[in-house]
Protein backbone atom coordinates (compact mmCIF):
# COMPACT_ATOMS: atom_id res chain seq x y z
CA UNK A 1 0.00 0.00 0.00
CA UNK A 2 1.41 3.30 -0.98
CA UNK A 3 0.81 6.33 1.06
CA UNK A 4 0.89 9.46 -0.45
CA UNK A 5 0.48 13.15 0.75
CA UNK A 6 -0.97 15.61 -1.58
CA UNK A 7 0.24 19.40 -0.83
CA UNK A 8 -1.95 21.93 -2.45
CA UNK A 9 -2.08 25.41 -2.92
CA UNK A 10 -5.21 26.76 -1.98
CA UNK A 11 -8.08 26.53 0.19
CA UNK A 12 -9.60 23.30 -1.20
CA UNK A 13 -12.33 25.55 -2.80
CA UNK A 14 -14.13 24.74 -6.29
CA UNK A 15 -11.69 24.93 -8.85
CA UNK A 16 -9.66 22.87 -11.11
CA UNK A 17 -6.82 21.97 -9.64
CA UNK A 18 -9.30 21.12 -6.52
CA UNK A 19 -10.97 19.02 -8.77
CA UNK A 20 -8.01 17.05 -9.76
CA UNK A 21 -7.59 16.39 -6.41
CA UNK A 22 -11.01 15.05 -5.49
CA UNK A 23 -10.31 12.81 -9.00
CA UNK A 24 -7.16 11.24 -7.95
CA UNK A 25 -8.12 10.12 -4.22
CA UNK A 26 -11.64 9.26 -5.73
CA UNK A 27 -9.25 6.70 -7.97
CA UNK A 28 -6.48 5.82 -5.07
CA UNK A 29 -7.90 2.55 -3.81
CA UNK A 30 -8.27 0.86 -6.61
CA UNK A 31 -4.54 1.74 -7.18
CA UNK A 32 -3.65 0.72 -3.29
CA UNK A 33 -3.38 4.10 -2.45
CA UNK A 34 -3.60 6.25 0.36
CA UNK A 35 -4.23 9.85 0.18
CA UNK A 36 -4.12 12.65 2.90
CA UNK A 37 -4.40 16.29 1.70
CA UNK A 38 -2.53 19.12 3.03
CA UNK A 39 -2.93 22.95 2.39
CA UNK A 40 -0.61 25.59 4.56
CA UNK A 41 -4.32 27.67 4.15
CA UNK A 42 -7.52 27.34 5.69
CA UNK A 43 -10.04 25.01 4.23
CA UNK A 44 -13.39 25.66 2.82
CA UNK A 45 -15.12 22.86 4.56
CA UNK A 46 -18.54 23.62 2.80
CA UNK A 47 -17.57 23.98 -0.45
CA UNK A 48 -16.09 20.27 -0.35
CA UNK A 49 -18.07 18.61 2.86
CA UNK A 50 -18.91 15.63 0.39
CA UNK A 51 -15.20 14.68 -1.13
CA UNK A 52 -13.52 15.40 2.07
CA UNK A 53 -16.22 13.01 3.94
CA UNK A 54 -14.93 10.41 1.25
CA UNK A 55 -11.09 10.79 1.87
CA UNK A 56 -11.77 10.06 5.12
CA UNK A 57 -13.91 7.21 5.09
CA UNK A 58 -11.37 5.94 2.93
CA UNK A 59 -8.67 6.03 5.25
CA UNK A 60 -7.19 9.42 4.01
CA UNK A 61 -6.90 12.42 5.89
CA UNK A 62 -6.78 16.36 5.69
CA UNK A 63 -4.54 18.68 6.73
CA UNK A 64 -4.57 22.52 7.19
CA UNK A 65 -2.21 25.32 8.37
CA UNK A 66 -3.41 28.73 9.68
CA UNK A 67 -2.62 31.50 6.52
CA UNK A 68 -5.60 33.04 4.95
CA UNK A 69 -6.08 32.81 0.85
CA UNK A 70 -5.10 36.43 -0.16
CA UNK A 71 -7.33 38.57 -2.25
CA UNK A 72 -3.71 38.37 -5.32
CA UNK A 73 -3.10 34.44 -4.98
CA UNK A 74 -0.68 34.52 -7.52
CA UNK A 75 1.56 36.13 -5.08
CA UNK A 76 0.27 34.57 -2.10
CA UNK A 77 3.47 31.94 -2.65
CA UNK A 78 5.78 35.15 -3.25
CA UNK A 79 4.22 36.61 0.75
CA UNK A 80 4.40 33.79 2.63
CA UNK A 81 6.78 31.31 1.57
CA UNK A 82 8.42 31.02 4.68
CA UNK A 83 5.49 30.04 6.53
CA UNK A 84 4.73 27.44 3.98
CA UNK A 85 7.76 26.11 3.98
CA UNK A 86 7.68 25.71 7.67
CA UNK A 87 3.96 24.43 7.58
CA UNK A 88 5.20 21.86 5.15
CA UNK A 89 7.70 20.51 6.94
CA UNK A 90 5.72 20.21 10.41
CA UNK A 91 2.60 18.59 8.65
CA UNK A 92 5.06 15.66 7.15
CA UNK A 93 7.16 15.47 10.64
CA UNK A 94 3.90 15.39 12.69
CA UNK A 95 1.12 13.39 10.61
CA UNK A 96 2.45 10.17 11.90
CA UNK A 97 2.75 8.59 8.35
CA UNK A 98 5.64 7.88 6.44
CA UNK A 99 4.85 8.79 3.29
CA UNK A 100 6.13 6.90 0.16
CA UNK A 101 5.99 10.71 -2.35
CA UNK A 102 4.37 14.00 -2.30
CA UNK A 103 2.52 14.98 -5.05
CA UNK A 104 2.34 18.67 -5.05
CA UNK A 105 -0.05 21.07 -6.94
CA UNK A 106 0.05 24.22 -8.22
CA UNK A 107 -0.60 26.42 -11.24
CA UNK A 108 2.66 28.14 -10.69
CA UNK A 109 6.50 27.75 -9.76
CA UNK A 110 7.03 29.39 -6.71
CA UNK A 111 4.75 26.94 -4.31
CA UNK A 112 5.88 24.03 -5.96
CA UNK A 113 9.39 25.39 -5.47
CA UNK A 114 9.00 25.64 -1.73
CA UNK A 115 6.92 22.66 -1.14
CA UNK A 116 9.33 20.31 -2.87
CA UNK A 117 12.11 22.11 -0.45
CA UNK A 118 10.24 21.37 2.67
CA UNK A 119 9.58 17.76 1.02
CA UNK A 120 13.07 16.86 0.72
CA UNK A 121 14.24 18.04 4.16
CA UNK A 122 12.10 15.36 5.39
CA UNK A 123 13.07 13.04 3.13
CA UNK A 124 10.43 12.06 1.23
CA UNK A 125 11.75 9.26 -1.41
CA UNK A 126 9.68 10.43 -4.57
CA UNK A 127 8.70 14.21 -5.37
CA UNK A 128 6.08 14.86 -7.79
CA UNK A 129 5.39 17.99 -8.81
CA UNK A 130 2.93 19.36 -11.22
CA UNK A 131 2.08 22.43 -13.25
CA UNK A 132 -1.82 23.18 -13.83
CA UNK A 133 -1.50 26.71 -15.37
CA UNK A 134 0.32 28.37 -18.27
CA UNK A 135 1.70 32.14 -17.60
CA UNK A 136 -0.94 35.07 -17.95
CA UNK A 137 0.14 36.71 -20.95
CA UNK A 138 -1.37 40.13 -20.04
CA UNK A 139 1.07 39.39 -17.10
CA UNK A 140 4.45 41.34 -16.05
CA UNK A 141 7.30 39.04 -18.41
CA UNK A 142 9.99 40.03 -16.63
CA UNK A 143 8.63 38.48 -13.13
CA UNK A 144 7.24 35.41 -15.51
CA UNK A 145 11.10 34.66 -16.59
CA UNK A 146 12.49 35.47 -13.33
CA UNK A 147 9.86 33.79 -11.44
CA UNK A 148 11.36 30.25 -13.96
CA UNK A 149 14.78 31.03 -13.42
CA UNK A 150 14.35 30.87 -9.68
CA UNK A 151 12.35 28.37 -9.12
CA UNK A 152 13.89 25.76 -11.98
CA UNK A 153 16.49 24.91 -10.06
CA UNK A 154 14.74 24.47 -7.25
CA UNK A 155 12.58 22.01 -8.39
CA UNK A 156 14.87 20.61 -10.86
CA UNK A 157 17.46 19.49 -8.14
CA UNK A 158 14.58 18.30 -5.20
CA UNK A 159 12.17 16.44 -7.72
CA UNK A 160 12.07 13.27 -8.81
CA UNK A 161 9.22 13.67 -11.11
CA UNK A 162 7.87 17.00 -13.28
CA UNK A 163 3.97 16.81 -14.41
CA UNK A 164 2.24 19.10 -16.07
CA UNK A 165 -1.22 19.33 -17.42
CA UNK A 166 -0.45 20.71 -20.55
CA UNK A 167 2.97 21.20 -22.47
CA UNK A 168 2.17 24.82 -22.00
CA UNK A 169 1.92 24.39 -18.58
CA UNK A 170 4.69 22.73 -18.36
CA UNK A 171 7.12 25.55 -20.60
CA UNK A 172 5.43 28.19 -18.09
CA UNK A 173 6.33 26.49 -15.10
CA UNK A 174 9.15 24.44 -15.87
CA UNK A 175 11.06 26.28 -18.78
CA UNK A 176 11.93 24.86 -22.35
CA UNK A 177 14.89 23.03 -21.58
CA UNK A 178 13.87 21.26 -18.37
CA UNK A 179 11.96 17.67 -19.36
CA UNK A 180 8.71 17.29 -17.83
CA UNK A 181 5.79 14.51 -18.71
CA UNK A 182 2.01 15.54 -19.67
CA UNK A 183 -0.05 13.86 -17.44
CA UNK A 184 -3.59 14.80 -18.84
CA UNK A 185 -6.19 16.43 -16.34
CA UNK A 186 -8.78 13.14 -16.77
CA UNK A 187 -12.59 13.46 -15.65
CA UNK A 188 -15.09 10.86 -14.52
CA UNK A 189 -16.33 10.15 -17.99
CA UNK A 190 -19.60 8.52 -16.75
CA UNK A 191 -20.40 11.32 -14.64
CA UNK A 192 -20.23 13.65 -17.76
CA UNK A 193 -21.77 11.32 -20.79
CA UNK A 194 -24.62 12.93 -22.49
CA UNK A 195 -28.32 12.14 -21.52
CA UNK A 196 -31.12 12.81 -23.47
CA UNK A 197 -33.39 12.52 -19.83
CA UNK A 198 -31.67 15.01 -17.99
CA UNK A 199 -31.22 17.53 -20.98
CA UNK A 200 -34.93 17.51 -21.18
CA UNK A 201 -35.60 17.85 -17.50
CA UNK A 202 -32.72 20.23 -16.82
CA UNK A 203 -34.17 22.89 -20.05
CA UNK A 204 -37.52 22.58 -18.12
CA UNK A 205 -36.66 23.33 -14.49
CA UNK A 206 -34.81 26.28 -16.03
CA UNK A 207 -37.53 27.30 -18.52
CA UNK A 208 -34.91 27.08 -21.24
CA UNK A 209 -37.19 24.73 -23.86
CA UNK A 210 -36.98 27.01 -26.52
CA UNK A 211 -33.86 28.82 -25.47
CA UNK A 212 -30.65 29.01 -27.64
CA UNK A 213 -28.01 28.44 -24.31
CA UNK A 214 -24.97 29.61 -24.03
CA UNK A 215 -23.03 28.33 -20.72
CA UNK A 216 -19.90 29.08 -18.47
CA UNK A 217 -18.47 27.47 -15.63
CA UNK A 218 -15.64 29.24 -13.63
CA UNK A 219 -15.07 31.87 -10.95
CA UNK A 220 -15.64 35.35 -11.24
CA UNK A 221 -11.68 36.24 -11.64
CA UNK A 222 -9.85 38.73 -14.28
CA UNK A 223 -8.31 35.27 -15.63
CA UNK A 224 -11.83 33.87 -17.02
CA UNK A 225 -12.22 36.89 -18.69
CA UNK A 226 -16.11 37.64 -17.74
CA UNK A 227 -16.41 40.91 -19.60
CA UNK A 228 -15.60 39.74 -22.54
CA UNK A 229 -17.76 36.42 -22.43
CA UNK A 230 -20.69 39.32 -21.71
CA UNK A 231 -19.68 41.37 -24.59
CA UNK A 232 -19.88 38.13 -27.10
CA UNK A 233 -22.99 37.34 -25.77
CA UNK A 234 -24.41 40.78 -26.39
CA UNK A 235 -23.20 40.38 -30.15
CA UNK A 236 -24.89 36.86 -30.24
CA UNK A 237 -28.28 38.20 -29.04
CA UNK A 238 -28.36 40.71 -32.38
CA UNK A 239 -28.70 37.65 -34.44
CA UNK A 240 -30.56 34.99 -32.08
CA UNK A 241 -33.19 36.46 -30.16
CA UNK A 242 -33.40 33.17 -27.93
CA UNK A 243 -30.08 33.22 -26.85
CA UNK A 244 -29.77 32.73 -23.01
CA UNK A 245 -26.27 32.80 -20.93
CA UNK A 246 -25.82 30.88 -17.81
CA UNK A 247 -22.82 31.55 -15.44
CA UNK A 248 -22.01 29.19 -13.03
CA UNK A 249 -19.30 30.04 -10.45
CA UNK A 250 -18.53 33.20 -7.38
CA UNK A 251 -16.25 35.20 -6.98
CA UNK A 252 -14.70 38.87 -6.16
CA UNK A 253 -15.81 40.44 -9.98
CA UNK A 254 -19.13 39.31 -10.24
CA UNK A 255 -20.33 42.26 -8.85
CA UNK A 256 -18.77 43.81 -11.34
CA UNK A 257 -20.09 41.52 -14.41
CA UNK A 258 -23.83 42.07 -13.24
CA UNK A 259 -23.00 45.58 -13.70
CA UNK A 260 -21.80 45.23 -17.27
CA UNK A 261 -24.75 43.19 -17.54
CA UNK A 262 -27.06 45.39 -16.05
CA UNK A 263 -25.61 48.32 -18.49
CA UNK A 264 -26.08 46.15 -21.63
CA UNK A 265 -30.09 45.90 -20.68
CA UNK A 266 -29.42 42.27 -20.47
CA UNK A 267 -30.06 41.23 -17.50
CA UNK A 268 -33.38 39.16 -18.25
CA UNK A 269 -31.28 36.64 -20.63
CA UNK A 270 -28.06 36.75 -18.53
CA UNK A 271 -28.21 34.17 -15.23
CA UNK A 272 -26.25 33.78 -12.01
CA UNK A 273 -26.60 30.57 -11.13
CA UNK A 274 -23.85 30.34 -8.30
CA UNK A 275 -21.75 27.58 -7.18
CA UNK A 276 -22.51 24.29 -7.99
CA UNK A 277 -21.13 20.01 -6.98
CA UNK A 278 -23.34 18.77 -9.94
CA UNK A 279 -21.80 20.74 -13.27
CA UNK A 280 -22.88 17.63 -15.46
CA UNK A 281 -26.64 18.68 -15.25
CA UNK A 282 -26.07 22.46 -16.60
CA UNK A 283 -23.85 21.11 -19.51
CA UNK A 284 -26.82 18.77 -20.39
CA UNK A 285 -28.85 22.24 -20.05
CA UNK A 286 -26.44 23.86 -22.71
CA UNK A 287 -26.16 24.09 -26.27
CA UNK A 288 -22.16 25.61 -26.39
CA UNK A 289 -19.93 26.19 -24.28
CA UNK A 290 -17.49 29.37 -24.04
CA UNK A 291 -14.22 30.07 -22.61
CA UNK A 292 -12.64 33.24 -23.14
CA UNK A 293 -9.68 32.97 -20.69
CA UNK A 294 -6.57 35.15 -20.67
CA UNK A 295 -4.64 32.07 -19.82
CA UNK A 296 -4.78 28.05 -19.06
CA UNK A 297 -3.50 25.16 -18.67
CA UNK A 298 -5.61 22.46 -19.76
CA UNK A 299 -9.07 23.31 -18.36
CA UNK A 300 -11.07 20.67 -17.13
CA UNK A 301 -14.63 22.26 -18.36
CA UNK A 302 -13.12 22.05 -21.74
CA UNK A 303 -12.75 18.23 -21.73
CA UNK A 304 -16.04 17.79 -19.23
CA UNK A 305 -18.20 19.50 -21.94
CA UNK A 306 -16.85 17.74 -25.05
CA UNK A 307 -17.65 14.61 -23.01
CA UNK A 308 -20.93 15.64 -22.88
CA UNK A 309 -21.72 15.86 -26.42
CA UNK A 310 -21.30 20.31 -26.22
CA UNK A 311 -19.70 22.01 -28.38
CA UNK A 312 -16.70 24.38 -27.18
CA UNK A 313 -15.66 27.56 -28.59
CA UNK A 314 -12.58 29.38 -26.51
CA UNK A 315 -9.94 31.52 -26.55
CA UNK A 316 -6.87 30.74 -28.30
CA UNK A 317 -5.03 31.14 -25.06
CA UNK A 318 -6.27 27.72 -24.44
CA UNK A 319 -4.28 25.29 -25.67
CA UNK A 320 -5.42 22.81 -28.91
CA UNK A 321 -4.47 20.09 -26.50
CA UNK A 322 -7.58 20.86 -25.23
CA UNK A 323 -9.51 19.60 -28.60
CA UNK A 324 -10.17 15.95 -27.76
CA UNK A 325 -13.33 15.09 -29.43
CA UNK A 326 -13.20 15.91 -33.52
CA UNK A 327 -15.77 18.93 -34.39
CA UNK A 328 -16.44 20.07 -31.04
CA UNK A 329 -13.60 22.01 -30.32
CA UNK A 330 -12.91 25.83 -31.50
CA UNK A 331 -10.90 29.04 -30.94
CA UNK A 332 -11.17 32.37 -31.51
CA UNK A 333 -9.66 36.21 -30.67
CA UNK A 334 -12.39 38.46 -31.00
CA UNK A 335 -15.88 39.62 -30.46
CA UNK A 336 -17.66 38.57 -34.10
CA UNK A 337 -15.49 35.17 -34.38
CA UNK A 338 -15.99 34.03 -31.20
CA UNK A 339 -20.01 34.92 -32.29
CA UNK A 340 -19.93 33.71 -35.47
CA UNK A 341 -18.53 30.36 -34.09
CA UNK A 342 -21.14 29.68 -31.53
CA UNK A 343 -24.23 30.55 -33.94
CA UNK A 344 -22.11 28.34 -36.50
CA UNK A 345 -22.40 25.40 -33.54
CA UNK A 346 -26.66 25.62 -33.37
CA UNK A 347 -26.48 23.64 -36.44
CA UNK A 348 -25.00 21.01 -33.81
CA UNK A 349 -27.82 20.34 -31.36
CA UNK A 350 -29.74 17.92 -33.58
CA UNK A 351 -26.82 16.11 -33.60
CA UNK A 352 -25.36 15.98 -30.26
CA UNK A 353 -25.02 12.25 -28.43
CA UNK A 354 -22.54 10.88 -25.69
CA UNK A 355 -19.07 11.82 -26.52
CA UNK A 356 -17.42 9.92 -23.53
CA UNK A 357 -15.83 6.90 -25.74
CA UNK A 358 -14.21 9.58 -27.62
CA UNK A 359 -12.70 11.32 -24.53
CA UNK A 360 -11.28 7.63 -22.99
CA UNK A 361 -9.55 7.18 -26.08
CA UNK A 362 -7.44 10.73 -26.43
CA UNK A 363 -6.12 9.54 -22.86
CA UNK A 364 -8.74 11.24 -20.43
CA UNK A 365 -10.88 9.08 -18.52
CA UNK A 366 -9.74 9.63 -15.05
CA UNK A 367 -9.56 5.92 -13.88
CA UNK A 368 -6.55 5.42 -16.86
CA UNK A 369 -5.48 9.15 -15.82
CA UNK A 370 -4.82 8.18 -12.18
CA UNK A 371 -2.78 5.09 -12.81
CA UNK A 372 -0.60 6.92 -14.89
CA UNK A 373 0.73 9.16 -12.30
CA UNK A 374 0.31 6.99 -9.15
CA UNK A 375 2.65 4.70 -11.34
CA UNK A 376 5.03 7.79 -11.83
CA UNK A 377 5.11 8.30 -8.11
CA UNK A 378 6.53 4.27 -7.36
CA UNK A 379 8.80 5.02 -9.57
CA UNK A 380 11.63 5.33 -7.56
CA UNK A 381 15.72 4.75 -8.31
CA UNK A 382 16.16 8.42 -9.69
CA UNK A 383 15.46 11.49 -11.07
CA UNK A 384 13.91 13.10 -14.16
CA UNK A 385 17.05 14.05 -16.47
CA UNK A 386 18.11 17.43 -15.41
Amino acid sequence: MLRVLEIHCGDFTTGGIEQYIVNLFRNAGANDIIIDVFTPYKVDYDGRKDDISYLTQHGGRIFEGELAVRKFPYFSAVRDMFPIYRSVVRCIKNSGATYDAVHIGAAGGIFLAIAAAAAARCHVPNICVHAHSANNPAGNKLYQQAKIVLTKRAITRRATKRFACSNAAGVSVFGDKVPFTVQNNGIDIKRFAFDGRIREEQRRLLGLENSFVIGHIGRFTAQKNHELLINIFAEVRKTEETAVLLLIGTGDLQQQIQARVDSLGLSEYVRFLGSTNEPEKFYQAMDVFCLPSLFEGLPFVAVEAQCSGLPVVCSTAVTKEAAVVPGLFARAHDVQVYAGLILDKKALISERRDRSADVKAAGYDMEDCAARVFLEMELTGGRDNE
